[in-house]
C-alpha cells in the first residue's frame, strides 16, 4: 500500500486465527482448571471448550504443513 501499512490478506487472516486458536486454548486450559476445583460442575462445558481447541490446534496446523509445501514446491521451481 502506499502509505506503509500492511493491507490485510492472507497474513492477516492468519495471525486472526492464530489468535483465535490461543483464545479457545486459553478457554480449555481456565475451565480445565475450575474443573479440577470445583469451581465448575458441568463437565459438558469443558469438554466442550476442549474439542473446539482441539480442532482449531488440528486446523492451524494443516494450514501451516499446506503453507511450508507450497513453499517448497515454489522453491524447487526452476526458473
Amino acid at each position: 500500500p502506499v502509505d506503509g501499512a500492511a493491507s490485510p490478506g492472507i497474513v492477516g487472516q492468519f495471525g486472526q486465527m492464530l489468535e483465535s486458536v490461543a483464545a479457545a486454548n486459553d478457554q480449555a486450559a481456565e475451565l480445565g482448571t475450575r474443573i479440577a476445583t470445583g469451581e465448575l460442575t458441568d463437565i459438558h462445558q469443558f469438554t466442550a471448550a476442549a474439542a473446539k481447541a482441539e480442532l482449531g490446534t488440528q486446523l492451524t496446523v494443516a494450514f501451516r504443513d499446506r503453507a511450508v509445501e507450497a513453499f517448497q514446491t515454489i522453491m524447487a521451481m526452476q526458473v
